[in-house]
């Protein structure tokens, strides 16, 4: 047989059949090569891989760079699943015989099914596989529910809700509000905490606002969820269209409407019945509590209104102040209830007194009579100055001296809390005490405490208020 002389060369277009056995270099592969006899087959050094550097990641590009040894020039790589599945890189380029960096598209992934093998193919189909080098950098996942979080009055600071989310890898999270997105006005979310915090500005009705925040791990994974939030107006009575049913309801809302210096004019529907009108609300917490509405004020017991006997039927429109004669009809509005309370305050002393109502006598009219008229039995009293609120001399009723008590062209305009076991701002004696309006056996005047008038404060102002404790219409 003759023998080959040398090896012959060439690309894979120049091949010629010669004899089985024979061996030329390809120089399209690279490889020497042989002929089997019905196919030229590659001679070739399989390629080992030792290692892999990079990240799989689920919602982006990824690159992934593998180490090794005898990469052939067209030497492809692939990615097998646990349960077997062959992905194809989309780019595989040769950096050297040790070195191919490949690339997948965000997407081409598909269900996450790690840890993932590597194997690189050279083009003589021998084949290296680095098993269990890769596991898929997860996105984040939601733990805080889609949808409404929740309303926030427009008054309300500090944090209202804080978005949560996890990653699969236990990796911090940064929370961002997408491209477009906003929080309601005055407010802000907190990239590392997830908190949304702030003071909302204000609004004239509840007002809705959605917003898409994305949940971003240290790998850049993004996942997006949508959010809205309500802020509702604080009925602080601060404008007619802000007005609450109450001064109580107001001074419900907490510190910043409590206290001596939030006394003043707010807007009030009382409790619904009304349209809303500035009422002087008195919030000063040392009173038994605060959040009183002013219905009378006064400085003469008998000669600041004239047409009527009873001061809540009384009408003067003025400012609401407790320091100026002012009046509101109350009757056919609302009906005081048991448990709700009166309070009456004498301005130039600052002295005050709080009763309870037992039973509530006048009905709707607020103007019950009964010899003398009286608007219901009181319980439950309390004063700045309790000597004379001792058991001997317990609280009996809210009374006025009504001209058809016997009273005259004398009678007065005020109520007053009476004590003693007879009514004591009807016949007001050294046994008995009158807090405000009552009968001296010579005139109406306003009084505070027993004897005859030697309490009159006659000329200078009392104020009364009112306080529904349910808050309710």
């Amino acid at each position: 047989m003759a023998q080959q002389k040398g090896i012959s060369k060439g690309t894979t277009a120049n091949r010629s059949i010669l004899e089985e056995g024979k061996i030329r270099f390809n120089t399209t592969t690279g490889l020497l090569e042989y002929y089997n006899g019905s196919a030229w087959a590659p001679i070739d050094t399989p390629p080992t891989v030792s290692s892999v550097s990079g990240e799989l990641f689920e919602s982006d590009n990824s690159t992934i760079v593998i180490t090794g040894s005898f990469f052939s020039t067209s030497a492809t790589a692939q990615l097998i699943s646990n349960s077997g599945t062959t992905i194809s890189f989309d780019t595989v380029v040769r950096d050297s015989s040790s070195q191919l960096t490949c690339t997948l598209n965000s997407g081409n992934l598909g269900s996450v099914d790690e840890p993932y093998d590597i194997k690189v193919i050279n083009s003589s189909g021998l084949a290296s596989v680095l098993e269990d080098a890769l596991n898929v950098d997860e996105s984040p996942v939601w733990v805080t529910t889609s949808g409404a979080l929740g309303n926030v009055s427009d008054s309300a600071t500090g944090t209202h809700f804080t978005l949560s989310a996890t990653d699969p890898e236990s990796q911090a999270i940064s929370y961002y509000l997408k491209s477009g997105s906003s929080l309601p006005g005055g407010m802000s979310l907190n990239s590392s905490t997830g908190a949304i915090s702030g003071d909302p500005t204000n609004v004239g009705g509840n007002t809705t606002t959605t917003f898409t925040v994305q949940a971003t791990d240290p790998a850049s994974n993004v996942t997006e969820r949508q959010f809205n939030i309500t802020v509702t107006p604080t009925l602080d009575g601060s404008s007619s269209a802000r007005a609450n049913i109450s001064c109580k309801a107001i001074f419900d809302l907490g510190t910043a409407f409590q206290g001596s210096s939030a006394s003043g004019l707010y807007y009030i529907t009382n409790y619904g019945t009304i349209s809303a009108e500035q009422h002087y609300c008195q919030m000063d917490t040392s009173y038994n509590g605060g959040g009183y509405t002013l219905l009378f004020a006064a400085n003469s017991a008998r000669n600041n209104f004239s047409g009527t006997n009873y001061q809540f039927n009384l009408n003067n429109t003025a400012t609401p102040s407790p320091d100026t004669v002012y009046a509101r009809t109350r009757g056919s509005t609302f009906t005081p209830a048991s448990g709700d309370k009166f309070l009456l305050e004498r301005r130039a002393t600052g002295q005050w007194i709080v009763g309870t109502i037992n039973t509530w006598a006048a009905g709707s009219s607020w103007a019950h009579i009964d010899g003398h008229a009286y608007l219901g039995s009181l319980n439950n009293a309390t004063s700045e100055n309790t000597e004379n609120l001792t058991s001997n001399y317990g609280i009996d009723d809210f009374e006025c001296c009504a001209q058809s008590g016997g009273c005259q062209n004398s009678g007065g305009e005020l109520c007053g809390f009476g004590t003693g076991s007879s009514h004591g701002c009807y016949n007001h004696d050294s046994n008995t005490f009158c807090y405000g309006g009552g009968w001296d056996n010579s005139n109406a005047a306003l009084m505070w405490g027993g004897g005859n008038g030697s309490n009159n404060f006659e000329g200078t102002y009392a104020a009364y208020y009112y306080r529904r404790d349910s808050n309710s219409q």
